[in-house]
């Protein structure tokens, strides 16, 4: 099977050797022409530099890589964050104001902070709040988001049965531009109940960077955002199984 010239580019780039996987990955998102709209981040050190402090990118939604913060180790199995109280990754604005779908698979083994939404997040107080996804101290997934980058038009929604496992999971949240939020891990979806504030349909498009891992302890191995477009179930579904193939 030739290369997708994304994962062409991310190899010279990345020098990562285990192509196969995340081709066939590209090549979905391709033949749904949804590559454009895409950037993926695999985190297992055979799938990327394996070293250093940049996560290497594919996907024509931005150029930007990831940068990993206080040296959080490479592993077969992804990025070791064993500092939940400084260690994370953050990436350049990349996101518009539309509806964004981030995929998320890792392996959390314990928080450092309740409440956290720093799993997946373009979120910093007081004013440049937008999306955010993280553990609370529940044990329950809890999204938030805000139309005005503060908390007076913010939404905090739960999700109704306990999430945070220290197992492998995909974990995916949507915020739809003009709807609502949906959350689901793997492929199961999560019932979702509003905990705080008022249901929002937009999300403020701040330019601060987007970060994950922060106050959470364990491993990332993948991180994958679509924004700007809607995708279908069925394409939700395909690029999880995908993800998880990784």
């Amino acid at each position: 099977m030739g290369l997708d010239p994304s994962i062409s580019a991310f190899a010279a780039a990345s020098g990562a050797t285990d192509l196969t996987p995340l081709n066939n990955l590209a090549k979905y998102l391709r033949s749904q022409s949804l590559i454009s709209s895409a950037r993926c981040f695999p985190f297992k050190s055979a799938q990327n530099a394996g070293s250093g402090s940049t996560v290497y990118g594919w996907g024509d939604l931005t150029a930007n890589n990831c940068t990993l913060v206080n040296s959080p180790t490479w592993g077969a199995d992804g990025i070791d964050f064993d500092n939940a109280l400084s260690q994370r990754w953050v990436l350049g604005d990349c996101l518009g104001g539309g509806t964004i779908t981030a995929f998320s698979r890792v392996h959390i083994s314990s928080l450092a902070a309740v409440n956290s939404v720093g799993l997946f997040a373009q979120y910093a107080g007081p004013s440049d709040r937008s999306v955010g996804i993280g553990p609370a101290a529940s044990g329950k997934y809890e999204l938030r988001r805000s139309s005005d980058g503060g908390t007076v038009q913010l939404e905090t929604f739960e999700s109704n049965s306990l999430s945070v496992t220290t197992d492998d999971a995909c974990i995916t949240a949507q915020w739809v531009n003009g709807g609502g939020r949906f959350l689901w891990i793997d492929n199961l979806s999560q019932g979702l109940t509003l905990t705080g504030g008022f249901t929002q349909t937009s999300r403020f498009n701040t330019s601060v960077d987007v970060g994950g891992m922060v106050f959470l302890r364990g491993v990332q191995k993948a991180v994958l955002v679509i924004d700007g477009v809607s995708i279908t179930d069925a394409q939700r579904e395909a690029i999880t199984d995908l993800i998880n193939a990784l």
